[in-house]
Formats: C-alpha cells, structure tokens, sequence
C-alpha cells in the first residue's frame, strides 16, 4: 500500500494478491481513485475501517482468505458492484447484505454457508451469486426471492430438491445445479421462461416435468448422469436449444420429437441404452457434434450420413461388425 501511495492521485487498479498479508494498512482509504482491488491468497480476516472511504471502487477480490463473515466495511463502500469472497470460511450471508444496493455480483464458492437472510432479495441490482461448493443441502427461499437474479451458480453441494418458490426467479437465465442429490424437478420450472441455460448433470432426477417444454429459449441443456429412462416427447418444443447434453443415463429410445429440434449443433448421448436414431434425424441439418458412444448400435444409422456439416461422430464402443461406404461421403 505503501508504494501504491506514490500513485494516489491517479491509481485506478491495485493488486496485492499473494502477498502473504495479515492486514490492510489504514492509509488503503487514501488511494480514493481506487476502480478495483485484488486481495486475493493472503491471510486476511478483517478489513480496515478506511475501506469505505473508496466511494469509486467497483469491485473487490477476497477469494482465498481466512474471513468467517462477509467483511462489514464492505456494506459502506457506496458503488461495490462485485465481490468476490470464494473459498473463505463464512458461514451465512447476513441482514446487513442489503445495504450494498449497487451490488451486481456476489461470489462464494468453497465457503461453509448454510443460511441467508431475506434481506438478500432488497438488492435490486443483484445479477449473479455463485454459492459452488457450500454444503448447502436446502436451497434458501429467500435466494428464490431475488427478481433481479440472471444467474444462479449452486454446484457441488448436496441438495435434493428444487423448490416450487424457483418460480420466483422470473429474470433468470442460467441456473447451474450440477453435482448436487437432486431427485426431482417441480413442474415450477417451467414458469422460468428466460433461461437459456440449464445445468442438472450429475444428479439423481428421475424424470423431467412435462412443464419443461415452456423452457422455449433454452440454448444449453445438460441432463448428462441421472437415473433418467426417457426423455418427454415434449422436447421437441425447445426450438432454440444448441448444445443438449443426456449421456449416463438409461434412455433406450430417442423420441420421434427431437428430430424438430432444427437449431441443434451438438447433441452428446454417450453410455445409454440406444440402438438406433429416429426417423427423419437427418433434420437436423445444423449438426456438427454427434456423440453416441458406448450404446448398443450395430451399424452407424443410415440417418447419419446425410448430416450435412456434421464435423465430430463419436461411436466408440459399440457393437458395430461393418461400416457402409457410405461413410466415404461424409466430407
């Protein structure tokens, strides 16, 4: 801090991370032209007090820290649009969160968080919040209260189910909970008519709600590791869906609808229980990733061949005896 001194006039960046620090000297609130600031990977539990005279700051790192609590001083810095506080040790979000009015994203992965205040949906600018690796095993309604959320990050806790309340989310439009114990989806998803991208891999879902086929501006869908045995026929209302990821699973039949599915670029169905692909799969013009190892296929289906821009076909192990030379027109 001290040498940043020399530049306080015009110092807009500062990074000390990395430097072992235990404190943050006072003389901090003199660099008042401070933008961002990265105290990430040090030894830091507490800031000072002189922290809230940087009314131009916008975003502050504390990722690999020791903090237990989200640092008070922080909700007296006017303009914090971002803070990220990944991989301390800070148990819940408190009340006072809600003096940060300007705060767009919070992140918090590798924390020990297990509760958080409702105050937490007065933060009307409040985008983003990534809660990766928490432990968390409820999800906080008062996290489903937050109209201004756009994307909600909840990967690798142990959370089994989504509840009803996520209908509240009506801004959203990515919501990651990959890795978690979740073993079903309320048909409340479906009022989620904004998202674009949606994670549930490595799960334990059973089987999609019906009310999945109003998700119409879905781009990104990953079901890939569930106990999931068949895919609604009403998947073929996702127009706009690109990438769709449904491998792992014990799906034996693809249905007839996907084949509607026209925007589709990659589709990866590895390790299920398939043998062949719909009629009329060759729709899907647009195709230039098909992933379909480890199934029980005999032949590469004659659906394949006439996939235009298909760039990547993945069939290793399975049961294929002869390949059709037909395959010498896939260029």
């Amino acid at each position: 801090v001290e040498e940043a001194l020399k530049d306080s006039s015009t110092l807009k960046h500062l990074s000390l991370r990395g430097k072992r620090l235990k404190s943050v000297s006072a003389d901090i609130g003199k660099l008042t032209k401070l933008e961002t600031i990265d105290l990430s990977s040090n030894n830091l539990d507490s800031l000072p007090d002189e922290i809230a005279k940087l009314k131009k700051l916008r975003a502050i790192k504390l990722d690999k820290n020791r903090f237990t609590h989200i640092p008070v001083q922080l909700m007296n810095i006017s303009n914090l649009e971002v803070v990220d506080l990944s991989y301390n040790k800070i148990s819940s979000i408190g009340p006072e969160i809600s003096r940060m009015e300007k705060l767009k994203i919070l992140k918090l992965p590798g924390n020990k968080i297990v509760s958080v205040s409702k105050k937490i949906s007065e933060l009307q600018n409040l985008s983003e919040i990534d809660l990766t690796k928490n432990g968390i095993v409820n999800i906080p309604v008062e996290l489903l209260a937050i109209k201004s959320l756009r994307k909600l990050i909840l990967r690798k806790n142990s959370i089994v189910s989504i509840p009803e309340e996520i209908s509240g989310l009506v801004n959203l439009r990515h919501l990651n909970a990959a890795s978690n114990k979740i073993t079903t989806i309320p048909k409340s998803i479906g009022k989620l008519t904004k998202l674009t991208h949606l994670d549930l891999k490595k799960n334990e879902i059973k089987k999609l709600p019906d009310e999945f086929s109003n998700l119409t501006k879905l781009k990104f869908l990953s079901i890939t590791s569930n106990r999931i045995k068949s895919l609604p026929k009403n998947i073929g209302n996702l127009k706009v869906l690109k990438n769709f990821e449904c491998g792992h699973s014990k799906i034996g039949k693809v249905p007839d609808e996907i084949v509607l599915l026209t925007s589709l670029s990659s589709i990866d169905l590895t390790n299920n229980k398939l043998s062949k692909l719909p009629a009329g799969f060759e729709n899907l013009s647009g195709l230039r990733g098909l992933t379909l190892r480890m199934n029980e296929f005999t032949e590469i289906p004659k659906e394949v061949f006439k996939l235009i821009h298909l760039r990547q076909l993945d069939m290793s192990k399975n049961k294929i005896k002869s390949i059709s030379p037909e395959i010498m027109n896939m260029t």
